[in-house]
């Protein structure tokens, strides 16, 4: 009796730890999350509604989206710069192709489970352009602006 009672304990808390495992289909209350930090440095998509970054460079542009969610982000050009990403990192991400015209690029997380983008910020040409500044649009489970961040940066 009491081999049974460790093995449903374990069990149970077994099952806890992974009920919103990254690679499991999570229930209806597992989040879209945004680590502060990914492989390619700080990640972009995290934090609250303003982002003031100094530095030019790699960042991560890093997301976590359980299995039955959906996450698109829009970025759209303020003022400056237009910003990059790293070409054959975009696996897990379908990326239009930048509209000049609107100045804005979706990003969107096709798959499930983690994607860190290797997202790139560098000086234009023209020295008198320094740095800029983009909005970034979070579609969260909705077809509508969950939320909007302006990042601020190289200036």
């Amino acid at each position: 009796m009491k081999k049974c009672t460790i093995l449903f304990s374990a069990l149970f808390v077994l099952f806890n730890l992974i009920s919103c495992n990254k690679s499991l289909d999570c229930p209806d209350d597992c989040p879209l999350l945004y680590d502060e930090v990914g492989d390619h440095g700080l990640n972009i998509l995290y934090g609250a509604e303003e982002l003031v970054l100094t530095e030019v460079g790699g960042y991560s542009f890093r997301a976590y989206k359980p299995f039955g969610k959906s996450l698109k982000i829009k970025l759209e050009l303020i003022d400056g710069n237009v910003w990059f990403y790293a070409l054959g990192g975009e696996d897990g991400w379908d990326v239009s192709p930048y509209d000049e015209s609107r100045g804005e690029q979706l990003f969107e997380f096709t798959g499930s489970g983690t994607n860190d983008l290797q997202f790139e910020l560098v000086h234009h040409p023209n020295p008198e352009i320094v740095g800029g500044s983009f909005l970034i649009h979070y579609y969260e489970n909705t077809k509508d602006i969950s939320r909007t961040k302006k990042v601020i940066w190289g200036q």
